[in-house]
């Protein structure tokens, strides 16, 4: 699920998932904890927001074999990624990862 669809889902920004994802990523629970929220009062009823974390936690909710992210800052010669260039990734056959998070065609 993207930051877009997950702010639409909250109602919030979308930068401030991104920021909440980037902490987590550096700090985990506690970078989330650290960041200095001052939103407003919750405008959703108890109801409203029972239904929120039901939802959330049968959507969201990872595997613990399921909540690993790799990441990669920088392309084969070490340049940073950015998002006017195309990259490739590229499994060896039969080695795609085992799961369904992929959308894997033929090379070109």
């Amino acid at each position: 699920m993207s930051c877009e669809a997950i702010a639409r889902v909250l109602l919030i920004d979308d930068d401030t998932i991104r920021t909440w994802f980037r902490l987590y990523q550096e700090d985990g629970i506690e970078g989330l904890a650290s960041f200095g929220y001052e939103g407003g009062a919750c405008r959703l009823t108890g109801e409203q927001q029972d239904k929120l974390k039901a939802w959330i936690t049968e959507t969201l909710a990872n595997l613990p074999e399921d909540a690993i992210y790799p990441i990669n800052l920088a392309d084969e010669t070490g340049k940073p990624l950015d998002g006017g260039s195309d990259y490739v990734l590229h499994f060896d056959k039969g080695a795609t990862p085992p799961v369904n998070a992929f959308l894997v065609r033929d090379a070109l």
